[in-house]
């Protein structure tokens, strides 16, 4: 399982979108041209709204309404997560990341 941002990142943009590559497909090819809301298996604390786009079977981006500035959020796949072959991850797959702090321009 790979993230981006990546784990522990700092400084990460309020506009980025969250990506997860997966080691086997995890939804059908049919299935990729059809935006969805946030999957049940994607997991946010704080909560986040938004909508997922598939990158091909084994890959998707989180496309966030919005992200908080200077928030540490944290992003959880749960194990059991049914993958299109029906298997299931055998752990929990988390991230974190801390978004920019704003900056004082002038006094």
């Amino acid at each position: 399982m790979l993230f981006s941002p990546a784990a522990d990142s700092n400084d990460i943009s309020t506009d980025s979108k969250i990506i997860a590559h997966f080691d086997r497909p995890m939804t059908t090819l049919t299935s990729l041209d059809n935006p969805e809301t946030k999957p049940v298996f994607l997991k946010f604390n704080p909560q986040i709204e938004g909508k997922i786009k598939w990158l091909g079977t084994s890959s998707f981006s989180f496309i966030p309404d919005t992200l908080r500035y200077a928030t540490h959020y944290t992003v959880t796949i749960p194990k059991g997560t049914m993958a299109a072959d029906g298997g299931a991850t055998d752990q929990d797959f988390v991230n974190n990341f801390n978004t920019v702090k704003p900056v004082l321009l002038g006094s």
